[in-house]
């Protein structure tokens, strides 16, 4: 009797112990199937094709759920992960080739627990250390993996069809293969009737996909930083041949209503879309300000309407003192451009700013002249400088615009003026280049030394000369005087 009464004991121990090991192990095989809420689809609209497994037995990965579609009558579009499945699941979509879709999925997150677990375990069993810890996803009943969207082209026939290859693998918490189980061939009715669908499916403004957009939602709020002055849009109509207006695009300061209609192919049913956008007139944040290399303070301000820009400065944005503040960039110009108030002289305007070491230049439209990488200013002749010989004042022309500076009579042009480090000197405008460069005084030291040279050397050359005319007449004439000797007197 006690034999029996411990034989009975450990059957009811082994039962209690491995049957969640059999009930896991009890799955042979998971079915996979494909359905659409569309009982029939129009040529030119969208087909959404919901891919379904019956349950979802502790599987951390699967691959190869292999979907064949008639590539004749359909083109693949996009596809969306089921929210049915846990963040952690990332699940991959791809185009073997055309007609023919994988879908792989895997809880990196669930995989790097159980191999934790596997790591410990001495034996080498693949099972895991403790079974009521198991973090994967459960389910008995069918769970929803990814929604595949197809077009319906023009050249469709009477239906569209899918089908589900052989061949999908599931993969358990314990490393153990499930097979994918698949149904019969899926279709869908086409029909050549016209479109009645004017709805649009998906709407992206400024290449971001607007966010919570529902076809049958049809006003929608939206807000875009001031620098955004017109809207890109880019929608998916729910049927190709469908058309769609838009009102004016461009953005005013403040709120602005864009309307997007939609006719069907059946030129009567019509749907309007509405975005309420509002366009920021300031991103300044309050108290923004910086102190310069003097110790001087600005006060970032929003720059007038009509403020004028130099040609060439593009609006941007840059980070100065912690703030993030609307600027004016230039290719080739290292400081930047802002809008400011200097709080000592109680002026706004342009002012550059250099953000290495802080130092600024306030902009004035009749004085400044930006050369590359350089910014020039340009200011009055201190009195102790002395103005180049033959120089007169003189106004010209740069870049569109008329300046002060000085011009001699072989039409050089030479301006007194302040760099961007603060250094006075005239500045030379070189044709060549078309910019102005320093100027250089021309040295006339080497001209006159070469001047003196030369008289001197033509001063010994005719000295040179008499001394030799005067040597060749007194050697002709005592020559003369020993060839024909005067008569002496008796």
């Amino acid at each position: 009797m006690r034999k029996v009464i411990a034989s009975f004991l450990t059957i009811v121990v082994m039962v209690v112990c491995f049957a969640p090991l059999y009930l896991v192990r009890a799955v042979e095989s998971i079915n996979i199937s494909v359905s659409s809420d569309n009982a029939v689809v129009n040529k030119g609209g969208v087909l959404a094709l919901n891919v379904v497994v019956d349950k979802m037995p502790n599987i951390m990965s699967f691959e190869n759920i292999n979907i064949d579609y008639d590539e004749i009558s359909l083109s693949f579009e996009k596809a969306t992960v089921s929210s049915e499945l846990p963040e952690s699941f990332a699940v991959s979509i791809d185009m073997v080739e055309e007609g023919l879709l994988s879908i792989s999925g895997l809880d990196e997150t669930v995989k790097d627990a159980v191999d934790a677990d596997l790591i410990e375990d001495q034996d080498g069993s693949t099972e895991k250390l403790d079974e009521n810890e198991d973090i994967s996803f459960f389910s008995d009943s069918p769970v929803l993996i990814c929604t595949l969207y197809f077009r319906v082209k023009a050249a469709a026939y009477e239906f569209a069809s899918f089908s589900v290859q052989e061949g999908a693998i599931f993969t358990n918490t314990s490393y153990e293969e499930i097979e994918g189980v698949c149904n019969s061939e899926f279709r869908v009715d086409v029909t050549s009737d016209v479109s009645t669908d004017a709805r649009i499916v998906a709407l992206k403004v400024n290449g971001n996909a607007l966010v919570d957009f529902k076809p049958d939602v049809y006003e929608y709020v939206l807000n875009v930083a001031k620098e955004v002055s017109t809207l890109e849009m880019d929608a998916e109509l729910g049927n190709i041949f469908s058309t769609i207006n838009y009102s004016s695009l461009d953005l005013a300061f403040g709120e602005n209503v864009i309307l997007i209609d939609v006719t069907a192919q059946d030129g009567v049913t019509t749907s309007q879309y509405k975005l309420v956008v509002t366009r920021q007139s300031s991103y300044l944040q309050e108290g923004a300000n910086f102190v310069d290399n003097r110790g001087k303070l600005y006060s970032f301000v929003s720059a007038p309407s009509d403020v004028i820009i130099p040609e060439g400065f593009t609006e941007t944005t840059v980070v100065i003192n912690n703030f993030e503040v609307p600027c004016y960039k230039c290719d080739g110009v290292s400081q930047v451009l802002i809008y400011a108030f200097d709080g000592d002289a109680g002026e706004t305007g342009l002012f550059f700013y250099d953000i290495y070491d802080r130092r600024v230049i306030a902009y004035n439209a009749s004085t400044t002249i930006i050369r590359n990488s350089i910014v020039l200013n340009i200011v009055d002749v201190p009195k102790d400088v002395i103005i180049p010989e033959d120089f007169i004042p003189a106004k010209f022309i740069y870049n569109g615009k008329e300046y002060e500076g000085f011009i001699n009579p072989e039409g050089e042009v030479i301006c007194y003026m302040s760099n961007n480090a603060g250094k006075e000197m005239f500045y030379t405008y070189d044709y060549s280049s078309q910019t102005f460069i320093k100027y250089k005084p021309i040295d006339n030291s080497t001209e006159n030394l070469y001047k003196l040279l030369f008289n001197v050397c033509l001063g010994i050359a005719i000295i040179e000369s008499m001394a030799i005319i005067f040597i060749v007449y007194l050697i002709r004439r005592f020559r003369k005087e020993r060839v024909n000797p005067r008569p002496r007197r008796v």
